[in-house]
């Protein structure tokens, strides 16, 4: 014949974690990242003298996920966009960049990331996410192209000059 041993337990901090014993077995549940002392224990009986084994227990944080759907390419003088997609962060204005380019004008509204301001050329963009307190801080890169637009010359009418005379043109680049 077996002994019968009560076992208990507890968790100093719950939030973190609660734990419990399930079919003579201490289960351990975490709820958000962090650290708590588990403690179990034996309160003894007509045998045996009481005795308690005290745990840290550790959730770690888990890197939060950022995708930019696309890099950005957009004509100059215009704009180009690009989906965000987040899980266990957010995104502040102020950690959207274009690398080394503060003249970037950048807006972000329903993670929808918006920019235009640069020159021809080609460009990288920064994400940094803003993590909960899950999660740890992540960041993403796209590429952004601006391309040349096509331009045009006009003339403001006809042109006519009298032999050997020189005369003024008005000129007129389209598309600028």
């Amino acid at each position: 014949q077996y002994d019968q041993f009560v076992f208990k337990c507890k968790s100093n901090d719950t939030n973190v974690a609660t734990v419990s014993i399930v079919e003579e077995k201490p289960q351990i549940n975490f709820h958000s990242a962090g650290t708590a002392n588990v403690t179990f224990y034996f309160e003894g009986n007509e045998k045996y003298y009481a005795s308690e084994k005290n745990i840290t227990v550790t959730d770690n944080k888990v890197p939060s996920s950022l995708t930019i759907s696309d890099d950005v390419e957009l004509d100059y003088g215009s704009s180009g966009t690009t989906t965000l997609t987040l899980d266990g962060a957010t995104v502040d204005d102020a950690n959207i960049i274009v690398e080394n380019h503060p003249e970037a004008v950048i807006g972000y509204e329903n993670n929808v990331v918006t920019v235009s301001g640069l020159d021809v050329g080609t460009y990288t963009l920064k994400v940094t996410t803003t993590p909960d307190e899950n999660h740890t801080s992540v960041e993403g890169t796209a590429s952004i192209t601006v391309n040349k637009v096509d331009s045009s010359v006009e003339f403001s009418g006809d042109v006519e000059f009298d032999y050997l005379s020189s005369g003024t043109v008005t000129l007129t680049l389209v598309n600028r």
